[in-house]
């Protein structure tokens, strides 16, 4: 007789069968194991794969008088107790997504792309050009300063300046580099960017020039063959890929030689001055303090916007300098403008004194107000 199993259902509530305890470990285990090797993963990866930013940090201090040195045939040098520090800011470059993690926390750290930073140049690139506007801003603040003493200092024209270099085109090609000076084209000199811009507009595209350059170090002028490429906006005109500025040599009384090792960019060119003003005067520039200073400085004693603010807000704190020197701010909050004191002012937040200057002698007068008195104890005599 056939025999039918009865069905088994389960009444509602009523748990199921118990599965063997093991199968629950193994599959409690494999869980556990896929998730540690996704975590472990993800932080390996945090900390190897480079992302495209750059992190601008604090830098350091560095006293001008321990690096300005006269040349023979100067005045007097009057050592001073005081110091005037300029200041730096860390740029790193080479940023993997959890240093930008970390970064992005820390109050003190400025991350930005890295396009803001570098543009379209490659990292050589950036270096040889801050090391151009680095050396500028030596030879405008002894310009400056020396002016201020009462000393003739002409310039002379040497050429155009290569500020920035177009990737792929002529002259990166050619191997010009942010930094080098171009002085003549096929021989004729060239003391200016219109006077380059007019030598190359004598040219068709896939002409060959020779340029004559002179590098970012001064050694002795080297030859360039280049061949023209085509302007992006007219096909019909000649290209070299360029972005120039004009360059001058003063002609200074005697040298002044401001060591700065690797430090790039124009930020210290106040402080430069202020540093020479400082040897070349009796008394004490800054009342015998150390002060720190920062800002751009053109041949009119204008003092210019520049980067990195807050850091160097930073900087000087940890340093325990009590004032700062920043440029003032310009058209703050509009396109192109600068809030340079705002920001230094709201990242000190009271720990340090800082004191907005648009020109040579806003710096003059404020260190005067902090008992500074070089030069009013009377300036070399300078008429040459």
């Amino acid at each position: 007789m056939d025999t039918v199993e009865p069905i088994v259902t389960l009444s509602e509530g009523e748990p199921p069968p118990s599965r063997p305890r093991w199968r629950k470990g193994v599959v409690a285990s494999w869980i556990l194991g896929a998730l540690v090797v996704v975590v472990v993963g993800g932080v390996i990866a945090s900390m190897t794969i480079k992302v495209d930013y750059v992190i601008l940090a604090p830098g350091h201090t560095y006293s001008t008088k321990d690096r300005i040195a006269l040349g023979q045939g100067g005045p007097k040098v009057y050592p001073p107790a005081g110091t005037i520090d300029f200041v730096t800011v860390s740029e790193d470059d080479d940023v993997t997504a959890f240093e930008r993690f970390e970064a992005q926390r820390n109050p003190d750290d400025l991350v930005v792309r890295r396009e803001q930073i570098f543009g379209n140049q490659t990292q050589a690139q950036n270096n040889a050009s801050n090391q151009f506007q680095m050396r500028a801003a030596k030879d405008t603040s002894a310009i400056v300063a020396l002016r201020k003493l009462g000393y003739k200092v002409p310039t002379v024209a040497v050429g155009a300046g290569v500020v920035q270099v177009e990737p792929g085109q002529s002259a990166e090609k050619a191997g010009l580099k942010p930094g080098d000076t171009i002085v003549a084209v096929d021989g004729a000199k060239v003391f200016t960017g219109v006077q380059l811009r007019d030598r190359l507009a004598e040219h068709r595209p896939g002409d060959v020039v020779t340029l004559t350059v002179q590098h970012v170090d001064r050694s002795a002028p080297v030859s360039l063959k280049v061949t023209l490429g085509t302007r992006p906006d007219a096909a019909a005109k000649a290209f070299l890929g360029v972005s120039t500025t004009d360059v001058a040599d003063p002609q200074l009384p005697f040298s002044v030689n401001i060591r700065t090792d690797d430090v790039g960019g124009p930020s210290a060119g106040l402080a430069f001055t202020l540093g020479v003003l400082d040897a070349l005067t009796p008394g004490e520039l800054t009342g015998g303090q150390e002060v720190a200073v920062t800002g751009e400085i053109f041949e009119d004693g204008t003092v210019g916007p520049i980067g990195g603010i807050e850091q160097k807000v930073a900087t000087v704190a940890k340093a325990h300098i009590g004032t700062f020197l920043v440029p003032a701010d310009r058209d703050c909050g509009k396109p192109n403008g600068s809030c340079n004191f705002t920001d230094a002012t709201r990242k000190a937040a009271g720990k340090v004194q800082i004191i907005p200057v648009e020109k040579l002698d806003d710096a003059l007068v404020a260190l005067a107000g902090l008992g500074g008195n070089a030069l009013t104890m009377g300036t070399p005599g300078a008429t040459s």
